[in-house]
Parts: structure tokens; sequence; C-alpha cells
């Protein structure tokens, strides 16, 4: 069976967006148990770590449908990636960071993931409305998008500068 080719500009987008937002997650759950109650702490990292679940789907399946990769190629590319959440968690803990420099990072993160959503997932999504089952996988992407987000948001209705 012949390999189908790799398109690696919305595999470059997809994997170093991921590095980039794991690595902010990672600095998000480091404040979380520098500066917060450790009950709070544990909820933000459990949090993340389940909004993480749906978003690294997201990914797995962007890079096996879309862009030409074997399963074992996304899980790796994914595994490594997602590494980028533990140097996150153990630079902020290990330097002094200012607040500003992180909230930085986290718009940053944020911008890249609308960039991607934006100009390459959308159009994928909307590509399917003339299709067959188009209805249902417009549900599926919102779903899979409220997966992520929702939880994130839950937790961070109470939250302060000052945990």
């Amino acid at each position: 069976m012949a390999r189908s080719q790799i398109d690696w500009g919305l595999a470059t987008s997809i994997l170093l967006g991921d590095f980039f937002h794991n690595f902010t997650d990672g600095i998000f759950i480091g404040n979380g148990f520098m500066w917060c109650e450790p009950s709070l702490a544990y909820t933000l990292a459990a949090t993340t770590l389940y909004h993480e679940f749906a978003q690294e789907l997201a990914d797995f399946c962007l890079l096996t449908n879309h862009c030409g990769f074997k399963v074992w190629e996304a899980l790796v590319l994914n595994f490594i990636s997602g590494l980028s959440v533990l140097v996150g968690a153990v630079l902020i803990v290990a330097i002094e960071v200012p607040v500003e420099v992180t909230g930085t990072i986290l718009a940053i993160s944020a911008g890249v993931y609308i960039h991607i959503a934006g100009t390459e997932c959308m159009p994928k999504i909307m590509a399917y409305q003339e299709g067959e089952g188009a209805r249902t996988y417009l549900i599926a992407a919102i779903l899979c998008f409220m997966l992520g987000a929702i939880p994130i948001g839950l937790v961070l209705i109470d939250h302060s500068h000052g945990c």
C-alpha cells in the first residue's frame, strides 16, 4: 500500500502549536502549585489534564486523517510534544518569572491555537457542510471543543491571581 503525502505545513503548525500550548499548560500547573492552596492546585492540574485529553485527541485525528501520518508516528509525535508540559512546570518552579511574562506566554499560546483553528481546522469542518452527514460532523466538532474548553472555564470562574 502506498503511503500518502505528508502535509508538513499543517503538521508543523499542529505540533509546534501543541508544544507551546503544552508548555504553557505546564506553566499554568506550576503556578498553581507555587501560589495556590494545594486543593486548588490539584484541581487545576486535573482539569488541565482533562482538557488536554480532548485537545490531544483532536491533534491525533488531524495528524492521522489530514497530515498523512501513520498511527504510531502520530502517537510518538504527540507524546514528544506533550513532554513540554514538564518543561514548562519545571521552568516556572525553578526560576522566578514575573506574572506579566506568564500572561504574555499564555496569550501567545491562545493566539497560536486560534490561528490554527481559524485557518486550518474550520475550513476543513466547513468543507463537510455540503457532504452527507454534515450536521453530525459539525455537532461533533462543537462538542469536542466544549469538552476541552468548558472545564477550564468552570475552574477559572472564581480564580484570582492571589489564589
